[in-house]
């Protein structure tokens, strides 16, 4: 018996096989970049929400205890500053204050921001306050040079700014020693005295002072496009910067003013408008809007967006979100 001859493929069923399997991997090929494209966007935005939502907390968390001093509030004390020559961090007389970016700032930054190189075009905002917890004095001062007995405890170091209280008076003074030795001098050259105002008694507790400026700024790394990226930033009274959120690209402060003392924000004017008008102590609240942006293009095309009530086409394909918060201070006269 004859071997029968094997048939191979025609050239005609070759190439529809060909352009079958094509398109089967064509078609593959499209679902997963379709997926991973929207994976991308989907992991950018999450990464954009909660960039915004750290840095909306951390911001309400810091400035809604501006004027803090560890009683009530602020306007049932009388806060004396023993500092010598007192810098805008320690200038507690006003709890909150505010900077308008433009091409230049208004009013202009102190030295210590200043060098830090805030953005253009996006605001900067102080606040001051004394810690959360504090230190209890072991025993009565005598006389208002003594060193002031306290419980060793952590938190207040020599040569930083501090603040001692009994909900009547406060004295805010360079430490001269660290707590943790059972007591703090406030000897003079750091302060204009070495004599605090009264001979403080064992109901009164010193607290650290607390000083935050925030700011956005680029940086210093850069996207695959090779465009800076932002983020918003804290500044403390040591001068130490620290990056809060990534992604950040402006920062915009309204300050609400109490015109007719019912401990509630009236108007809302721009840190310039306040500044002009002295109106400072009058600061009830504060109403903050945030540009949140995705560090790399991840949008198809360039998307329009709203931001402080104008609308901005960009050149670039990130996503971008404005993020609102309404900030009440609690130590302007509100319970606490």
């Amino acid at each position: 018996m004859s071997a029968r001859p094997c048939k191979g493929f025609s050239i005609i069923e070759f190439l529809l096989a060909i352009s079958l399997g094509a398109m089967l991997i064509a078609g593959v090929a499209t679902v997963y970049l379709s997926n991973k494209n929207t994976y991308v966007v989907q992991e950018g935005l999450a990464r954009l929400q909660e960039n915004g939502r750290y840095a909306n907390y951390l911001l309400s968390r810091e400035l809604r205890m501006a004027g803090y001093q560890g009683c009530t509030n602020q306007s049932q004390i009388t806060v004396v500053n023993l500092i010598n020559s007192p810098t805008t961090m320690t200038n507690f007389s006003t709890p909150v204050f505010g900077y308008d970016g433009t091409a230049s700032f208004s009013p202009a930054l102190p030295a210590n921001i200043s060098s830090k190189s805030p953005i253009a075009n996006s605001d900067v905002i102080e606040m001051r306050r004394a810690a959360n917890t504090g230190v209890k004095l072991n025993n009565n001062m005598t006389q208002t040079s003594d060193a002031i007995p306290v419980y060793p405890a952590v938190g207040i170091n020599a040569g930083t700014p501090a603040m001692i209280t009994n909900c009547v008076l406060a004295d805010i003074f360079i430490a001269g020693s660290n707590s943790s030795t059972g007591s703090i001098s406030h000897s003079s050259g750091a302060n204009s005295s070495g004599n605090l105002s009264l001979a403080y008694l064992r109901n009164a507790q010193v607290l650290s002072y607390i000083y935050y400026a925030f700011y956005v700024k680029d940086t210093g790394r850069v996207n695959a496009r090779n465009t800076p990226i932002r983020a918003l930033f804290r500044l403390d009274v040591n001068g130490n910067e620290d990056e809060i959120a990534e992604g950040v690209e402006a920062m915009k402060v309204l300050y609400g003013i109490d015109t007719n003392d019912d401990n509630t924000g009236d108007t809302y004017q721009t840190a310039t408008q306040v500044n002009n008008a002295n109106n400072w102590n009058n600061v009830i609240s504060i109403q903050i809007n945030l540009l949140l942006s995705t560090t790399e293009d991840i949008n198809n095309k360039a998307s329009s967006y709203i931001f402080n009530g104008a609308t901005i086409t960009p050149t670039d394909r990130k996503l971008r979100r404005e993020w609102n918060t309404f900030i009440t201070l609690r130590n302007r006269g509100l319970p606490s």
